[in-house]
């Protein structure tokens, strides 16, 4: 006879944010929703149970109704009441890693820090789709436990392992993987993580529904252990259920299956080994369902990539600067600004009152972004205005945020009070620089003028910075104007040009065969017609082409060249330009498109490639995905829809070209590799709002071919370098600012900090939240493991390896200024270190 079910029974609310009512309405509810749970628990039923999703709400609560936070931490410290370790609902595809990371660990540090309760389990509820480095996101924050609903592999329960060997145990409570549970249930069907609510009120329906469910779930559930979630979008608990299950138990407790009222954690606690033993395992990324919530909003989702890369840069020159003894590193407002990212982070997009929502969401992003280009600004000012510049000339200091030195086209502008037309760059060395002056703008009436300029920056050190000098000229050479015929613009620039036609030759792995394919249709913009509602897909065979009026050679100077066309796709006006480099192997393609909002349509681009054999590789957080290979089997596919982070490549054995973009919705399938720029539809939640795309949206993809595949060509930094742009002071204003005399004590060029590893990123150098010393965090991206050297530009005191979480873990070997850590492959890596002084 089979051994009865023994089913964990967790009453909780799923906790949108921003689904049900705008992000207010919905913290404000779910402040009365714990309130009530907290009260049925200390009241008339003490048997019951709750379970916070997320710490945002919890946190939401004790910040209106500080009173309860001592009932709070009572109840769960009797774990009657959970809250679990994420911050928010997390999209963990659509961010960047440290985004990504940061959620989980303020969440958790959060649970420490306020509730006295170290959280082991995150819980992610209605999130359809996770990044492959979600299990070592995870047990980095020591969190050893996962819930998740929809998109997974064929398993109730299982263990699901990262790239570097991590491993978590996931509970999924998907549908499709519960079969069975969605039937005869009504308003209900459909809802996984909440099959409990069946009990509510219902119980001879549930009575004769529960053993037929069981019956059909039985081979997904290892040792028929299952976890019966009793939740659902922002209800209220219903401690009725109490009573319901306990008559269960009394009638068929001991011959079909016992429920246990719980908190999530309970499910996993209770587990015996012998099941825990027999768990699969199951590694790689769940691609996400609504892949093309970042053409919905783009708005938002660019705000908040750019936010991201910013602030990541402004914590590193940040702590320099307070290392040099220049100022502050500001912990409370760079923390605070991550902290925005969270919200536009959560699953939830549009919702009952989605023109709040999203206008909250676009709107924090972009606090986020300009307290990052703030703070940047001051470290980079704090440091220039301390430099011994050894030349007469305007000094323009470029900092370089990533681990790696590079060497980029910069654009920027210098102001003179005099009719000046263009300027000369050289840099340290005297090395005069390959300049093209773009525009000038002059002011009769105050006599001055700002020249726009670009120029090829010289290598800048790894985390560091470099010194040019401008000097201004009287005469600027002129642009170079003709006409091209759109159709063939890649056959007219090599026929015309010969350093085009050279550069297209380097794309050549032999005679006649070119990366791409059919230059007519290179960069061409279309709409396809989507009949879907709101955040899922029904695609027509309708597809409606951009009129291209010819182009024309709009710049053609010593550095680039530059190729533009207008066009016109239904009511939107688009303009496209190409951008040749002299210097560089890649090519920049600009789309800007001046949206009128039509009903129905995604607006897509064409990228024909020639790549026989081509294989398919994106950047999820802090990894690379191959499809198929790292996907998790069965998993969502679509049209081929995906999230990527700053990149997307496209190999085969010999030769392949990797894309960087500032977009991160594509899809990708059948070797094919086409971007998804805006898609109209309609709020999921409310179907008579639609999100508002009107105006201007602008969109680079930057293509670089390379020879072998990507992680030899290193060609993923390409990804990096454009979504992390050189920055720029210039001291150089109407009224100049200058250097501080008597304190110039740094040199023109310097690096704080390098690695000897070429497929390794130092992702965040910041302030450790206890204040004590600094935070590196240290990523192999590649894969290969091995022992990476970090070294600072100022003396290390002690060092140690911790978790994400910032406890110190085991000490590192410090020789005089640098580390040498352990990578594990994949692996992602938290030091601490200490100064001297």
């Amino acid at each position: 006879m089979p051994q009865p079910w023994h089913i964990s029974f967790v009453p909780g609310s799923h906790f949108d944010l921003g689904w049900c009512g705008s992000i207010g309405e919905t913290l404000q509810y779910g402040d009365d929703i714990i309130k009530q749970a907290m009260e049925d628990i200390t009241g008339d039923y003490p048997a019951y149970r709750f379970t916070v999703e997320y710490a945002i709400f919890a946190k939401h609560l004790l910040q209106r109704h500080p009173e309860l936070l001592e009932p709070l931490k009572r109840l769960v410290a009797e774990r009657k009441l959970e809250v679990c370790a994420a911050y928010t609902g997390m999209m963990d595809q659509i961010y960047d890693g440290e985004t990504t990371l940061r959620n989980l660990i303020y969440g958790k540090l959060w649970c420490r820090e306020v509730l006295d309760y170290d959280a082991p389990t995150a819980r992610q509820s209605d999130c359809p789709g996770h990044c492959r480095q979600l299990p070592q996101f995870l047990q980095i924050c020591d969190v050893p436990y996962l819930v998740h609903s929809r998109y997974g592999p064929p398993a109730a329960l299982y263990n699901w392992e990262a790239p570097d060997g991590s491993t978590v145990i996931a509970a999924n409570d998907m549908q499709g993987h519960y079969v069975g549970i969605y039937k005869d249930m009504g308003i209900l069907s459909g809802i996984g993580y909440g099959w409990g609510l069946q009990f509510r009120q219902d119980y001879a329906g549930a009575a004769e529904r529960l053993p037929k469910q069981l019956s059909a779930i039985a081979e997904h559930c290892p040792g028929r252990w299952v976890l019966m979630g009793d939740e659902t979008d922002l209800w209220l608990g219903d401690p009725a259920v109490v009573a319901n299950i306990e008559k269960w138990n009394e009638e068929h407790g001991a011959e079909l299956a016992e429920i246990t009222l719980a908190v999530t954690s309970d499910y996993f606690r209770q587990m015996p080994d012998e099941v825990l033993d027999s768990l699969p395992t199951y590694c790689g990324e769940a691609p996400y369902e609504f892949y093309t919530l970042p053409a919905i909003v783009p708005d938002t989702c660019m705000a908040a990539r750019r936010a991201e890369n910013v602030l990541a840069a402004a914590e590193k020159f940040s702590a320099w600067r307070e290392m040099l003894g220049l100022g502050r590193y500001d912990q409370q407002e760079l923390d605070g600004a991550w902290e925005k990212l969270f919200y536009s982070q959560d699953h939830n997009v549009g919702g009952r009152h989605g023109e709040l929502n999203d206008m909250v969401r676009k709107r924090y992003n972009e606090y986020a972004e300009a307290v990052g280009v703030n703070e940047l600004d001051e470290a980079a000012l704090a440091i220039t205005t301390h430099i011994d510049y050894d030349q007469p000339d305007i000094p323009i200091t470029l900092f370089n945020a990533l681990p790696w030195e590079r060497a980029e086209p910069v654009q920027t502008y210098l102001e003179f009070q005099d009719d000046i037309r263009g300027v000369r760059l050289y840099d340290a060395n005297g090395r005069e620089l390959t300049c093209q002056i773009q525009r000038v703008e002059y002011d009769e009436r105050r006599k001055s003028c700002r020249v726009h300029f670009a120029f090829d920056a010289p290598t800048v050190p790894s985390v560091g910075y470099t010194t040019v000098y401008a000097e201004p000229s009287e005469t600027a050479p002129q642009a170079d104007e003709r006409t091209v015929d759109h159709s063939e613009p890649l056959q007219f620039a090599a026929s015309s040009f010969s350093f085009i036609d050279a550069w297209l030759n380097s794309w050549a792995y032999q005679n006649d065969l070119y990366i791409v394919k059919d230059a007519a249709t290179f960069g061409h913009i279309y709409a396809h017609e989507d009949t879907e509602q709101n955040v899922s897909e029904a695609l027509t065979d309708k597809i409606v082409d951009c009129e291209w009026q010819n182009g024309s050679v709009v710049e053609d100077g010593p550095m680039y060249l530059k190729i533009a066309r207008e066009g016109h796709l239904l009511s939107a006006r688009i303009h496209q330009e190409l951008i040749f480099y002299r210097c560089f192997d890649y090519i920049d393609l600009r789309t800007i498109i001046d949206w009128e909002q039509e009903r129905d349509w995604q607006i897509r681009m064409k990228l024909p490639f020639a790549i026989p054999h081509g294989q398919i590789t994106y950047e999820s957080p802090y990894c690379a995905v191959c499809i198929p290979d790292d996907e998790m089997p069965g998993t969502y596919r679509g049209t081929g829809g995906h999230y990527i982070q700053k990149w997307v490549d496209l190999s085969n054995a010999d030769y392949g070209l990797t894309v960087a973009s500032n977009a991160s919705c594509y899809s990708l399938a059948n070797g094919e590799i086409i971007p998804v720029l805006l898609r109209d539809a309609a709020s999921c939640g409310a179907l008579l709002y639609r999100h508002d795309l009107r105006g201007r949206h602008e969109f680079i993809m930057r293509l670089l071919p390379h020879r072998g595949s990507w992680q030899q060509a290193l060609s993923h930094r390409v990804g990096w370098e454009l979504n992390s742009p050189l920055a720029v002071c210039r001291m150089n204003i109407i009224r100049p600012v200058a250097p501080i005399a008597g304190k110039q004590f740094l040199p023109t060029e310097n690096s704080f900090c390098s690695i000897d590893r070429p497929g390794v990123a130092v992702t965040a150098i910041k302030k450790a939240y206890d204040g004590q010393g600094w935070i590196c965090r240290i990523v192999d991206l590649i894969g290969e493991g091995g022992e990476v050297n970090v070294a600072f530009s100022v003396p290390l005191k002690a060092a140690s390896e911790t978790n994400a979480l910032e406890d110190n873990q085991a000490p590192l070997a410090v020789e005089g200024n640098s580390i040498t850590v352990q990578l594990r492959p994949h692996g992602i890596h938290t030091v601490r270190i200490i100064m001297e002084g």
